[in-house]
């Protein structure tokens, strides 16, 4: 097996109804749940705690707020809103030994289910010994609930008019062992020349896979995925590249990656200090403050404004120092974060420049004045 056969198996699933849950104060003033009537208490995980209340119709954000402010507040909350529902066993309780309920998911989210996930996992490793696979294993990983494996196509690196360099792509499957999504496909890029990675999150690059109650079909949806032919071919990734390489990034995309970057890439012990004086050294961000005299504007600037700005970094070089810095992160910086700061990097590849097709500054008194000197040397 790639991945350990227990991380699987030590998952118990249990189908509930929302009404049915009975939560209490546990003795350390944390949320403890009994997904069966007469059954022991057991710890409400914060994953499963935020999908009960986007289930219950309240926003996640007020409950993390109501949680924060007090225990009883919002169990008073929960306990009002439970009792005002009614349904079916369409959830499934996703519990963990040690840990509690870890998840609390939709049936149909909950894509590979314990013996189902090992056995995926074991049919991935025996598909990819197969002399006729088309793919190499990049990377996979399991940790908190997220199973992942980047596969990339063997004999199809695109190297894209005057692109500069040479692009591996392939696809990642993702899934949820605690139903925080249904399991699908996204689409990976690697320059490379530094090995660096993108995942593209445009929609029209992103698979889902359907669910089906048939534990087999489920299995077998992600290989006749795989062994489909391959789309898309990256056609436009020459475009992609060469839009970035001539336009220069504004100062709303440069203050983005910079913000991203220096929040997120730190030490062993929290320490950013390294990483921001790399960031702010490529950036030439000192420079560009001084020019703008961002530390002395009276009234913080409009986001069209920073959009408006030109910057002297070129679009491009942004792209690849955010790709680099987040592929060649500290151990320390979570998995999440870099599949966040990599898609960050594929919505700079794909997305319109700020400054692409700006219209031109015209000074109109300057205008009048030489349309006004050429009408008087055409009259003498």
């Amino acid at each position: 097996m790639l991945l350990r056969s227990d991380y699987f198996t030590s998952y118990s699933y249990t189908p509930v109804t929302l009404p049915s849950l009975e939560i209490e104060l546990g003795q350390d003033s944390n949320l403890v749940v009994s997904i069966d009537a007469g059954q022991s208490f057991v710890p409400l995980g914060e994953t499963a705690f935020e999908q009960l209340v986007g289930y219950l119709g309240a926003p996640v954000g007020f409950a993390r707020k109501l949680r924060k402010a007090g225990r009883g507040h919002v169990l008073s909350y929960l306990h009002k809103q439970l009792a005002q529902t009614v349904g079916e066993a369409n959830y499934l309780a996703v519990v963990h030994p040690t840990e509690g309920v870890v998840g609390l998911s939709e049936k149909q989210n909950l894509f590979y289910l314990g013996e189902e996930a090992r056995e995926l996992d074991k049919k991935i490793e025996e598909w990819l010994s197969s002399p006729t696979c088309p793919f190499s294993l990049k990377s996979y990983r399991a940790e908190e609930g997220e199973v992942r494996y980047l596969f990339y196509f063997k004999e199809t690196a695109v190297v894209p008019e005057d692109s500069g360099s040479s692009w591996a792509w392939g696809y990642e499957l993702r899934y949820s062992l605690w139903g925080k999504e249904p399991a699908s496909f996204h689409v990976a890029l690697e320059r490379k020349t530094s090995q660096s990675l993108t995942y593209i999150p445009v929609s029209k690059y992103h698979y889902p896979l359907n669910y089906d109650a048939n534990v087999n079909h489920r299995i077998d949806s992600v290989f006749t995925f795989l062994n489909a032919a391959p789309e898309p071919h990256w056609k436009e990734l020459g475009r992609l590249v060469q839009r970035l390489r001539r336009e220069q990034a504004s100062l709303a995309e440069v203050k983005k990656v910079r913000k991203k970057l220096t929040s997120f890439l730190k030490d062993q012990e929290g320490d950013n200090s390294e990483s921001k004086q790399r960031v702010d050294s490529a950036l030439d961000w000192k420079n560009i403050e001084e020019a703008y005299g961002l530390k002395e504007l009276d009234e913080k600037p409009s986001l069209q404004w920073f959009k408006r700005a030109s910057t002297p970094v070129n679009l491009f070089d942004l792209y690849c120092l955010l790709s680099q810095e987040v592929t060649y992160a500290p151990n320390s910086v979570s998995s999440d974060v870099r599949e966040k700061l990599l898609t960050l990097a594929g919505e700079l590849l794909c997305d319109k420049p700020d400054l692409e097709d700006f219209p031109p500054r015209i000074d109109w008194g300057q205008r009048h004045f030489e349309q006004k000197t050429q009408l008087d040397h055409a009259h003498v």
